[in-house]
């Protein structure tokens, strides 16, 4: 189930955030009825799903599409799940122009 979850959402579907940083938030509460499956699970940071909890985030999933709603305040939008291996890139592109400009010896 876990892998299904990291195939689909690939990460938290608020920020991003890669699957081994989220946990497995059921939409609809265990407590309430909700069954421990993937229609009814979404991967969110730890950040998120204590958001989640307390209101200020809202995650359904329509047609195995997952869909987030946002608070009014939170601006601007989640960053795009691509924009983590981007920043990544630009992130050692810098490090190897820091590298370069260290003279030798």
């Amino acid at each position: 189930m876990r892998r299904a979850l990291n195939a689909r959402d690939q990460g938290c579907v608020v920020c991003g955030a890669p699957p081994i940083m989220c946990d497995a938030h059921h939409l609809r509460s265990w407590i309430d009825g909700g069954e421990t499956k993937t229609s009814n699970l979404a991967l969110v940071c730890r950040r998120h799903h204590v958001a989640l909890h307390n209101g200020q985030w809202r995650v359904t999933i329509t047609d195995g599409m997952v869909k987030v709603a946002r608070p009014s305040w939170a601006e601007p939008p989640p960053r795009q799940r691509s924009r983590w291996k981007a920043d990544k890139a630009v992130l050692r592109q810098a490090a190897d122009f820091a590298l370069a400009d260290v003279p030798a010896g």
